[in-house]
């Protein structure tokens, strides 16, 4: 009454699951690559942000210290407590300064700090006069680092 049939087990038939070493490794290989191509171009653009976040200040600091010279008559005297401005730019990778402020006119300075300055050695410290002369103290183009 019951029949029992015989299977017989081909490579054909099988059902295979799962990942095989060679697929795996090519997986492995491609994240490598785009990590590899990746992560400096990420760093470059991290350093120019902070970069601009500083230039950003130094404008503003700038346009403080025009204020201070209208209703004083004088840069002499500014100081950044003095104008309400930060020392620290918001992201802390840049150390503002007024380097010197009297009757002819002020130079400000934004020092990057910490990983900032070694990664941005390029660039170095943002300068900004009174007569919008901006600069830098670093080996680069002060078109490329205020640009």
């Amino acid at each position: 009454m019951f029949r029992t049939r015989k299977t017989h087990s081909h490579a054909c038939c099988q059902t295979i699951t799962g990942f095989q070493l060679i697929e795996m490794m090519m997986v492995i290989t491609i994240i490598s690559i785009l990590a590899v191509m990746g992560i400096p171009l990420y760093s470059q653009h991290v350093i120019k942000v902070k970069r601009l976040e500083a230039k950003s200040m130094l404008l503003q600091l700038s346009q403080a210290m025009e204020n201070y010279a209208l209703h004083n008559h004088s840069y002499t005297g500014a100081t950044l407590a003095a104008l309400h401005q930060p020392e620290i730019t918001a992201q802390q990778p840049y150390r503002l300064h007024i380097q010197y402020a009297n009757t002819d006119g002020f130079l400000l300075m934004a020092q990057p700090q910490g990983k900032q300055a070694a990664d941005d050695a390029a660039c170095a410290t943002l300068t900004l006069d009174d007569k919008g002369t901006k600069g830098i103290t670093g080996t680069g183009l002060v078109t490329k680092c205020w640009g």
